[in-house]
């Protein structure tokens, strides 16, 4: 027997999906300018926060 999905549920996965897929552009955006910056610290170097 097939499952029943709700509405409310398909609409939720689509949000979740919308909201990943924001941060996800945001993320790349972020990526490009410090990509764009040049090397920030040498390649074997650790950075904390």
């Amino acid at each position: 027997m097939g499952r029943r999905v709700s509405s409310q549920s398909q609409q939720d996965k689509l949000q979740r999906i919308t909201r990943l897929q924001t941060a996800i552009a945001s993320l790349e955006t972020y990526k490009s300018f410090f990509e764009g910056q040049g090397e920030l610290a040498p390649e074997d170097a650790w950075v904390a926060r």
